[in-house]
């Protein structure tokens, strides 16, 4: 199975923030006898992150995001793989009502751009996250992509590995 990774932040570029996700689903892989055959880091830059996407399409079958799912203006991840898939966004009530109960557990009201994170594209399926507000997105099958997975996990590490553990190694 051809494998790729691609960790997204602009923070990622620098020297002072190391890309450990990778590094971190690289060795859970390696426990199942798989590996990357490819391992990017690109910043928030649009046009790059959808020639990347575009490009990981055509070569891999599964493809592993980390990044790029929170609710501020530079996180485009899910929009630009819907964009690159020709898929809509909708909101996902589920993902809408675990975003309410997160902030109710701590006595707060949401901001308004959190909702950004209930938006789920078409044919893909919203990850719970049990420890954050950004859900992870799996795609399999995707249209014209037959035998392709994309998933996508927030870029903070420790929602990254449970969602990981628990969601996606299964």
């Amino acid at each position: 199975m051809r494998i790729e990774a691609i960790a997204i932040g602009t923070e990622l570029l620098t020297t002072r923030r190391t890309d450990t996700n990778s590094v971190w689903i690289g060795e859970r892989l390696a426990m199942l006898g798989l590996a990357f055959q490819r391992k990017t880091c690109v910043g928030d830059d649009p046009d790059a992150l959808a020639a990347l996407f575009q490009e990981a399409l055509d070569r891999s079958e599964l493809v592993v995001c980390t990044g790029g799912l929170g609710p501020t203006f530079d996180d485009v991840t899910k929009e630009l793989w819907a964009g690159v898939l020709g898929a809509s966004l909708e909101e996902d009530p589920e993902v809408r009502a675990d975003i309410l109960a997160f902030y109710a557990s701590r006595g707060r009201t949401p901001p308004e751009i959190n909702f950004k994170q209930a938006l789920v594209p078409v044919g893909a399926e919203a990850l719970p996250n049990p420890v954050g507000t950004a859900p992870g997105i799996l795609w399999e099958n995707p249209k014209g992509f037959p035998g392709t997975r994309i998933v996508l996990l927030p870029g903070v590490p420790r929602e990254m590995k449970r969602m990981f553990t628990e969601q996606v190694l299964p």
